[in-house]
């Protein structure tokens, strides 16, 4: 019966426009990536556009001070990072939601709460949470502090909707001590196109003013049903039979 499930999974892909060997990353590709042994880990995404952040320090550039006949020039400095599109990444942790999609509130502030969140790192020196660019699906979570039956207003946390397509968006990149700025871009070709920052953190999403600029995960369709195939041809792997 699961042979049968995968075999009708992969149909569905392939019988669908995208077989441009290019396929959005989503909840239902990582569940049959996990279902195989070792899926995940061998699993590599990339990005739809090229993704361009740029780092400051809090000086300002030939800011200049006299001071007992001293001149003090302050230059600001910057960090310039590029991620084109096809650069391979892995996923080196998966974070599942705390905050249900069907409960839309919780009493208190959102601090810390998310739905899942796929960490990516594009550097092989990278193997961790702490060092990766995190990616979440596009929601719009709020704090607010509605009336209560008692008189009273408390603090609580709104999860007004989650994206019906089940993408992953970027929604945060890896801290910098060094620089107390950063802005994020969106490029393909010559257009370059500005990023907001997230209202509220684990809470959404990098976005462009028109969300199809913004960037989130791909991957290889071949690749992918190169994965699950192993599933098929070797239904045990993973799942070891009776002993004896």
């Amino acid at each position: 019966m699961r042979n049968v499930w995968i075999l009708s999974a992969i149909a569905a892909l392939a019988t669908t426009p995208v077989m441009a060997k290019t396929v959005d990353f989503s909840d239902d590709i990582l569940g049959r990536v996990q279902a195989v042994q070792n899926g995940q880990a061998r699993l590599r995404v990339f990005l739809n556009r090229t993704l361009v952040v740029e780092r400051k320090s809090g000086t300002d550039a030939g800011n200049t001070q006299v001071n007992g006949g001293v001149n003090t020039v302050t230059q600001e400095h910057q960090l310039k990072e590029t991620i084109k599109r096809g650069v391979l990444g892995k996923i080196v942790a998966v974070n599942d939601a705390n905050i249900s999609v069907d409960n839309y509130w919780h009493q208190g502030t959102c601090d810390g709460f998310h739905i899942r969140t796929v960490y990516v790192t594009f550097d092989p020196g990278c193997n961790d949470q702490a060092c990766a660019w995190a990616f979440t699906r596009l929601h719009d979570m709020r704090q607010d502090s509605p009336q209560y039956d008692d008189g009273t207003y408390k603090v609580s946390c709104l999860l007004n909707s989650v994206s019906d397509n089940g993408l992953y968006y970027l929604a945060a990149v890896p801290q910098n001590s060094q620089y107390t700025s950063v802005e994020l871009f969106s490029k393909k070709g010559l257009m370059k196109r500005h990023m907001n920052a997230p209202e509220i953190n684990d809470g959404g999403v990098y976005e462009t003013n028109t969300l199809k600029y913004s960037i989130r995960l791909q991957l290889d369709l071949t690749q992918l049903l190169e994965i699950v195939k192993q599933s098929i041809d070797h239904p045990g792997v993973g799942n070891p039979g009776p002993q004896g």
